[in-house]
């Protein structure tokens, strides 16, 4: 902890009042500018990389696999999301006969429970 072990009295009072340390030599003062060039820099390598992504797979070097199927010339619309289906004339199923699978799937489920209580 560097900040710790330097002397407070070789430091200079600013205009807040707060008494800060010196920094000397040739790098005082260029960590932010430093930061943010190197922040600059990495932003401007990411961008070309990032637009070539999507293009990237057609080259010839690297291009799809072997055996891939050949894209479509026009790769089609998006899907209807939005888009309900239209309402069933009949509904999906009766109440009757909801009530008996129900009862189906519970005698199922109690032969299961006492067949596995039996081992």
């Amino acid at each position: 902890m560097a900040f710790l072990s330097q002397d407070l009295t070789t430091a200079e009072p600013r205009s807040d009042g707060v008494r800060r340390p010196r920094r000397e030599g040739r790098r005082a003062g260029r960590g932010p500018l430093m930061r943010c060039v190197l922040s600059v820099a990495l932003i401007a390598a990411a961008l070309p990389l990032a637009a070539c992504s999507s293009s990237i797979a057609d080259l010839p070097l690297i291009g799809v696999p072997e055996g891939a199927p050949a894209r479509p010339k026009n790769p089609g619309e998006f899907p209807a999301v939005h888009d309900l289906p239209a309402p069933r004339e009949q509904p999906a199923m009766d109440p009757s006969e909801q009530a008996r699978i129900e009862g189906e799937l519970a005698a199922a489920r109690d032969r299961q429970a006492a067949q596995r209580a039996a081992q």
